[in-house]
């Protein structure tokens, strides 16, 4: 039975993206662009980082979707409760709302964050990660869908609705100017080793 998992298929909401941000016609890949847009004042959208959130939020259910990477040397993925700040500096931790991946693709590494605390750890070629959100479970688990390797879950009561989360990070003298995009799942869903099993802690 695979009815418990919604193999998602999501899009960038453009009322959350940060001015600095350029979406895709599609919605599913954005950009940073060389100059900031200008938008009448907005409770939903950052304002000062580079963040955008998916469309669609989750209250119940499970839920895996696959992001993209490219060439980026830095990008953050993971999910964010709907209460979580916008406006100004934002801290990327559990404790404020955000269950994110640090992923470096370049270096072939990622980290992970819990408070004030930073894991770091190696991993193979990630150009591709995958999210995996047990609403009901309290799990946000992170993979390299590559070869399907865990690489880190949080566990958290939740509460209220919570969102894919995306960063791209400044360019860094366009090394890092490639393109974030939200991948369809392809092959045969039954036989996908997420859709078809229980995340592993």
């Amino acid at each position: 039975m695979l009815s418990y998992v919604n193999p998602t298929s999501l899009t960038l909401d453009p009322v959350t993206a940060n001015p600095r941000l350029v979406l895709s016609a599609d919605r599913t890949s954005a950009r940073l662009a060389k100059r900031q847009h200008v938008f009448p004042h907005n409770t939903k959208r950052f304002d000062l980082e580079l963040f955008v959130l998916g469309s669609e939020g989750f209250t119940s259910g499970r839920q895996y979707w696959e992001v993209e990477t490219g060439n980026k040397t830095l990008c953050i993925v993971g999910v964010a409760q709907e209460s979580v700040k916008r406006k100004g500096n934002v801290n990327l931790k559990p404790e404020s709302g955000y269950w994110v991946l640090w992923l470096f693709p370049e270096s072939d590494s990622a980290s992970f964050r819990s408070s004030s605390r930073a894991i770091h750890t190696q991993m193979e070629k990630q150009r591709k990660i995958g999210v995996f959100l047990d609403y009901e479970g309290g799990q946000v688990s992170f993979y390299n869908a590559g070869t399907m390797s865990h690489l880190h879950t949080f566990t958290h009561t939740f509460t209220e609705r919570v969102f894919p989360f995306f960063s791209l990070q400044p360019n860094d003298r366009q090394k890092n100017k490639a393109m974030l995009k939200i991948c369809g799942i392809s092959g045969h869903l039954e036989e996908h080793p997420i859709i078809s099993a229980s995340c592993p802690l």
